[in-house]
């Protein structure tokens, strides 16, 4: 058995959850539709539930104020709420993996976030609020 417990864990767990949950077909959504994908997301996590840090909030308005749109095949999906697959591609795009739509031209977020002078994001929970 290995060593080691949870701790080693934390930022190995959400990239092998986004990669393995990126299995989408088809064509790709259109700018709006993916715009209306961050947006959506953006609201739903501003409500403060999920337990994601501030910066990642942060970078997702950055996507929309800069037009950085992730790449998000239309078909394809798992679980219940069948958002996981099209939500993977938004989180490894954040964390600087997969491509995005910018200035119309589709490139790798690594590149776009170094042009833009961002870090990719690290997926971890958030600090306990005290």
């Amino acid at each position: 058995m290995r060593g080691g417990g949870a701790a080693e864990h934390v930022e190995a767990l959400p990239r092998h959850l986004y990669t393995f949950h990126g299995c989408g077909l088809g064509q790709v959504l259109d700018a709006p539709a993916t715009r209306a994908v961050l947006a959506a997301r953006l609201q739903s996590l501003c409500f403060g539930m999920s337990g994601v840090r501030l910066d990642l909030l942060e970078r997702l308005q950055a996507f929309l104020a800069e037009d950085v749109l992730p790449i998000i095949p239309e078909e394809g999906s798992v679980g219940a709420s069948g958002d996981l697959t099209p939500l993977s591609y938004v989180a490894a795009t954040l964390c600087g993996e997969r491509e995005v739509l910018y200035k119309g031209q589709r490139r790798t977020s690594a590149e776009v976030h170094a042009e833009l002078g961002w870090q990719p994001l690290v997926l971890r929970p958030r600090k306990r609020w005290r």
